[in-house]
């Protein structure tokens, strides 16, 4: 999956757009989320693992200089469970997303191993980062509504998916 994540960062599309990566199980059905991050590896304890559900999106976001993010959006219940179970991922997120998002560490004594995450705020919406010694997002972790969670490098991939899921909200409101 990783490997999978990795080669689309190259083939990515035109600036300021969204390439999505679609992944499925064995029946060929969209993997859920706790599939997907069962798939990566990911450290998730069993708070975070109880409240996946639903699908997940994987994507790569293109900025306009044509450098590119990756995100995965998750999917939960919406319970304090799943808050909670992110609130204690943070202290293997680095070692889980280093590899997808190119944060360079040698071994567990680097300086960034020992830095906490802390508040982030993204189009109103609060979520946590850990920020490297200049201020600038490593990992941003944030709640885009209720029940979707969204994990990535980048400001601008987190702004781009807000908009599109408010033109869906409000897409199906009108419906």
């Amino acid at each position: 999956v990783l490997e999978i994540i990795l080669k689309s960062k190259v083939t990515a599309g035109k600036p300021g757009t969204l390439h999505r990566i679609l992944f499925t199980d064995n029946t060929n059905t969209p993997a859920n989320s706790l599939l997907l991050f069962q798939s990566l590896g990911w450290h998730i304890d069993e708070f975070l693992t109880h409240s996946l559900t639903g699908r997940s999106e994987v994507g790569i976001y293109t900025h306009t200089d044509g450098s590119t993010s990756p995100f995965i959006i998750g999917t939960t219940d919406g319970s304090d469970a799943a808050y909670r179970g992110l609130a204690v991922w943070e202290l293997k997120a680095l070692e889980d997303t280093a590899t997808l998002f190119d944060i360079q560490t040698v071994n567990i004594n680097d300086d960034i191993y020992q830095k906490s995450f802390g508040p982030i705020t993204i189009k109103n919406k609060d979520g946590r980062a850990l920020y490297d010694e200049q201020g600038k997002p490593l990992i941003i972790i944030e709640f885009l509504d209720n029940n979707h969670f969204i994990v990535t490098n980048s400001k601008d991939a987190v702004k781009e998916v807000l908009i599109r899921l408010a033109k869906e909200t409000s897409r199906n409101i009108a419906q």
